[in-house]
This record gives structure tokens, sequence and C-alpha cells, in this order.
């Protein structure tokens, strides 16, 4: 079982290996050719954050306020469940990480773009860089972080793990994407499976050496599990690992899949049980999971000796690989099951249990993706500010007698300004509600009452589908605004920003589209309780509102009111949904404009948060830092610029979603 004295060992090791030397810059130093050689730096500027010790996108300063004054991480370590930790191991454990991520996944993004795996004689082949970064991750104890201590974790608040995926992330989603799957398989393995699956197979996925994929997508069913056609036939004799099956079918779309980095893959499969009779329960009732391994063995036994990097031997074929826009060092497979040779599969838990349990991970991986967008945009957001503090183009509109004036940064330019502004808003917006979420998921682990942590595990699952859906579409926007800063050059490979744009573009896309996330969120999470659910969460944004009035700052109630104005107008128009829509179709035909109404509420109540952190510490504070003022000044004006530009909308969707307008179900196919 790995221990916080492991997690320890692991910060000593790695810490020996530390890399010296500056780390790169961001990008490279664009010149402008009407340079007149003056320094390319304002005057004022002192220096923005540049990550933890370089890792990305995060200064020390941002994970205190998120962790320390916008979260109250200190209140959950104080808690039983979390209480071997503390701030300073958490805070070496980050430093330990960003090492990692400097050292092994941040030098070779650019060659994983540039070199995706290959197919070759029926295998995925990978980069020779990704087995190391694996393993010197894995000893870290990141992969076990989150885990409960009698499953080989180590107990850590998910608050605080938020951060360091975003430091592994931020360094390579490439390689960070592998780790990622093997913890959403070790999480299900943790909840749902037998004593002996556990004891067998998180071990070996803690320590790195055996990695995970979710297989639930088919051609023939993407989206819509009710139509999977993989079957699952009940074989004669038990294994060490549980009820044997046999499992028969096609999988797409398998992130992860068939990679030779590692020692063996633990593919959790969903399919429908056969029963003696040769029928299956139809719909999403017969569906059940099963952990199929790439190489199979028995409880007491090690894999086969067999080339553990070569092809499966429990009847897995690579049928190809999908060539993607991005995260092109992550393999993207078709994959088939029991075709050739039988593929031994494993129950977990109960059948006809199987899309409840993947849920569980599929929850997760939608908190990640919102994570590695959030991630993905602050990426682009700092490399263009350091592009738009370096280069200079055009001059002040002002006459000198001594000749031209010199040119200036183009920070220096208002519409400039714009697109930065846009993006802090969207990327700090979105990692306060990623953060939030990750809070949400501990207290309903840890709370004191049960009905508080029922609370707080419903207020998650409401805010789920916002949590995936408003960073992956609106960090992706602030992508878009990274290389409008950087102009020509921001359309060239030799800039970051363009890989950033494609490989964020995914996140709108994978573990549920947007388009499904407004479906959920409207006729699941809404609907289902006659939006009783998002009245407790109303509760708390007026809440917030009037601590906002309480500081007695003018624009801080301006805010206030602007934001109780909004929460009345979303829940005017919820209602008038709820109790006048006439169908189902009519309910849900405007879910998009819903989930987008609804996600600009959150975020605008995101802001309304920190920016009240910001303003009693600018107005009580009377020994403040100027470092601490400029940032406390810097979240005033993004929350003033955000309910200017983006709160605004939320009366237009909200007349649109009230209205009932049927558009979208009058237009057939023949009219485009």
């Amino acid at each position: 079982m790995l221990k916080y004295s492991s997690l320890r060992s692991g910060f000593q090791r790695i810490g020996s290996r530390r890399a010296n030397g500056a780390l790169n810059r961001v990008v490279s130093r664009a010149r402008s050719a009407a340079s007149d050689g003056a320094e390319a730096t304002p005057a004022s500027y002192t220096g923005g954050p540049v990550g933890l010790e370089g890792a990305g996108i995060l200064s020390d300063r941002d994970v205190t306020f998120m962790l320390e004054e916008l979260i109250d991480t200190e209140g959950l370590l104080k808690r039983p469940y979390y209480a071997e930790h503390s701030m300073p191991t958490i805070k070496e454990y980050y430093a330990t990480l960003t090492n990692v991520a400097n050292t092994h996944f941040k030098p070779h993004n650019v060659e994983l773009d540039k070199n995706p795996p290959i197919f070759v004689d029926g295998r995925a082949r990978v980069s020779s860089v990704i087995a190391p970064a694996i393993e010197t991750l894995a000893e870290t104890g990141f992969m076990a972080a989150s885990l409960p201590e009698e499953h080989g974790g180590l107990q850590m608040p998910h608050t605080a793990q938020m951060i360091a995926e975003m430091i592994i992330g931020s360094a390579s989603m490439s390689i960070s994407s592998y780790p990622s799957l093997a913890m959403g398989v070790a999480n299900v393995l943790s909840r749902f499976g037998s004593d002996e699956q556990r004891e067998r197979f998180l071990p070996h996925i803690l320590s790195g050496r055996f990695m995970g994929t979710m297989c639930l997508s088919e051609p023939q069913a993407g989206s819509s599990l009710a139509d999977i056609s993989t079957i699952a036939t009940e074989m004669d004799s038990e294994g060490g690992n549980g009820k044997r099956f046999s499992v028969k079918g096609n999988k797409m779309w398998i992130s992860g899949g068939e990679q030779d980095a590692t020692d063996n893959i633990i593919h959790l499969v969903l399919a429908k049980i056969k029963s003696p009779d040769g029928k299956v329960a139809p719909g999403v009732k017969g569906i059940s999971m099963f952990i199929v391994p790439k190489h199979d063995f028995d409880f007491d036994g090690e894999p086969p000796e067999v080339d553990l990097k070569g092809h499966s031997t429990n009847g897995i074929e690579l049928l190809g690989l999908n060539e993607k826009l991005g995260w092109k060092g992550t393999t993207n497979t078709a994959l088939s099951f029991g075709d050739s040779s039988e593929s031994v599969g494993y129950l977990v838990g109960e059948p006809g249990r199987g899309l409840e349990y993947m849920f569980l991970m599929m929850n997760g991986a939608r908190i990640g993706v919102g994570l590695a967008a959030t991630a993905l945009g602050g990426l682009g957001y700092r490399a263009s500010l350091a592009y738009a503090l370096d280069r200079r183009q055009g001059r002040p509109q002002v006459k000198s007698k001594d000749g031209p004036v010199a040119q200036v940064p183009i920070i220096q330019h208002a519409d400039v300004r714009r697109m930065l502004m846009a993006q802090k808003c969207y990327v700090e917006g979105s990692l306060s509600l990623c953060m939030y979420a990750a809070y949400l998921l501990d207290d309903s682990k840890t709370a004191a009452t049960p009905e508080e942590r029922k609370t707080s595990f419903e207020m998650l699952d409401l805010l789920t589908p916002v949590v995936k859906s408003y960073p992956s579409e609106w960090c992706l926007e602030a992508n878009k605004w990274a290389i409008q800063i950087l102009g020509g050059c921001g359309y060239t490979k030799d800039f970051p920003v363009e890989e950033f744009y494609r490989t964020n573009r995914l996140n709108m896309i994978h573990e549920g589209t947007n388009g499904v996330q407004s479906l959920d969120l409207l006729g699941r999470k809404i609907a289902r309780d006659n939006g009783k659910q998002s009245q407790l969460l109303y509760k708390d944004m007026r809440d917030s509102c009037e601590s906002a009035k309480a500081l007695g700052n003018n624009k801080m109630a301006m805010h206030a009111r602007d934001l109780e104005s909004a929460i009345n107008e979303v829940d005017s128009a919820t209602k008038t949904l709820l109790s006048e829509s006439k169908s189902v179709d009519g309910l849900l035909c405007n879910s998009h404009e819903y989930l987008n109404m609804f996600g600009t509420l959150i975020m605008s109540w995101m802001w309304l948060k920190q920016a009240s952190i910001a303003t009693k510490q600018l107005e009580t504070n009377s020994l403040i830092s100027d470092t601490d003022r400029v940032f406390y000044e810097g979240k005033q004006l993004a929350c003033e610029y955000f309910y200017r530009y983006d709160t605004p909308s939320i009366t237009t969707k909200a007349r649109l979603v009230s209205s009932l307008d049927d558009t979208l179900l009058r237009v057939d196919p023949v009219h485009f």
C-alpha cells in the first residue's frame, strides 16, 4: 500500500534530480522591424505570473488565492479524513510535480505534436518519452493522490489535486491523458470493484505499470449508449479476478488504447450480458461493466510470459488509429474484442449497473475536461500576454518636435487589452469554477452531517454539465483571441498558440458533447425535481450578493444588484420552460441557449466572489504589498469587464428561452 511516507520519499528522489538553468520562455521574442532599440517592456510592468517555477500558467500567488482565499482548503485539512496533509506538504508536492512537468512532460510536447503514434504490425507504437514520464509521475504519488488509504491512496483533497493536475496537464496534454484515464479506472475499482479486483489491479495502476481506458462508444453508438451491441456471455469457470465473461464487440474513439508504453492496459468495457436463452435486456438497463485487460492473468499470478509491449494476449485487436487535430501524442483507437480469439472480462459490481458505474468515471472526467480546457486557455493567455508586452507596433497619437515617436508594445492598444481581458476572465473564472466543483466533491465525502454531504453531492451533480461545457467553449474562445493577438505569427507553427487551440477544440466534444451537456442540465438536472436544486444554488448566489453589498463599495454593490437581476431572469425563464412547454422536444429545443445562459450566470457568480475577496483586502489591509495590490486590482477589473461585456447576455438568452421559440422544431431537413 502506498503510504504518506512513500509520497515524501518520492519528493526526495525526484527533488534530487532537479534541472538546473533558466526555463525557456513561453514564446520566442518577436522583433519589430521598426524597433528603435528601446526596451520592449513598459517601465510600469513588473513581471506577470510565469507559473510555479515556470510549469505553465499558475503563479504562486494564483495558487495561494485559489487554495487559501477563494476555497477554504485549510478548513478541509482540519477534517479527520484529510488530517495527514498540510498546506506546506501540499506545496512541496506541487514543487515536485513542477520539476517533473518541466523535465519529463513540457520538453516533449512539440515533438509529440509532430510525431503521433503509428500503426505498426497491428500495434500502436508511441514515443519512447512517454514511458519514463509516466513512471516518474507515478513516483510522486500523483496517481494515488485522491484515493482512500485503504485502497493504497493518499487521501489528498480533490481541491488540492486540481492544482496538481493543472501543473501536469499544462505541460503536456498528450502525455498526461494516459495517467488521467488510469486514475479514472482506479476510482471506479476503488468504489465498485471487489476486494480481489482492487488488490490485484490497483497497485499496478497506482505504480504506473498499468494504464486504463473507458470503452463506451461503438461505431454505431456514440452518445446513445442504449444502442451498444457488445455482448458478454458468462463462462463456466470463475477466475481470481471475479466472475468471468467472454466479451465480444467493437469499440470506437478509445483514448489511450493499445499504447506500448506500459506493461498492461485495463479496459473498462460496457457490454450487455446475454442470458442463457440468448436474449439481452433492451436499452440501458442491460448494460454492465467489465474489466478486460490487454493481457489477462489470474489473481495469484503475474501477466503471462509474453511481449508485454506486443499484441494483446486476451483477444483484443487494434483495428486502427484515428488521426486527430490535437492531442496527437495520445492514441485514439478502434478496438475489437473477442473476434479472432476470446476476450475474457471480469464483471465489476452488479449486473445491469454498468452505466451507473461508468458515470462515476465520466463525471470525474467531465470535471477533468473543464480543467484541461482551462489549462489550455491559460497557456494561450500567458503566451499572448508575453507577446503583447514584447511586440512593438504603432505609435501614440501625439506630435513631437523631435520627429516620429517610438513604437509602443501592442499591449498599449485598447483592442489588444480587450482580447487579453477576455482571456483573463474566461481562464481565471473557469479555474475558480473547477476549484469550486472539487470543493463540493470533497465536501460530499467529508462534511459533518449526511444532510450536508447530500447537499454538496446534489450541487455538484447540478453543476457538472457547466463545469465541463463553459471552460471548453469559452477557454477555446480565449485561445482564439490569443492567436489574434499574435496576428500572422499566431497562425504559424513557429509559435505555440495554434497548437493550444487545436488541442482545446476536442474538449467541446469528448466525454459527452456540449450539446449532450445541455440536454443533461435542462432535461435531467433542472426538470427532474422541478428546479428544486437550482433554488438552493440561487440562495447561495444571493448570499454572495448580500456579502458583496455589505463591503460598502459602490461598484461591488452594482455588480451584486446585476447578479440578483440575472438570477431572477434565469429563474423566471426556467419556470416558464417547465410549466408551459407542451412537449419534451419543446422543452429541450433551445437547451444550448439555456446552458450558455446558466453558465454565464454561474461565471458571474464566480467573478463576484473573487472580486469581493479582492475588494475586502484592498480596503481593509493597510499592510498590503504592491504586488498584492496589483493582483487584487486585476481581479476587480476582470469582474467589472465580465459584468459589462458578458453578464448582460443573460437577459437576451432568458428572453429567447422564455419565448418558447420553436424555430428549430419547424425547420425540416429539406430547408437546408
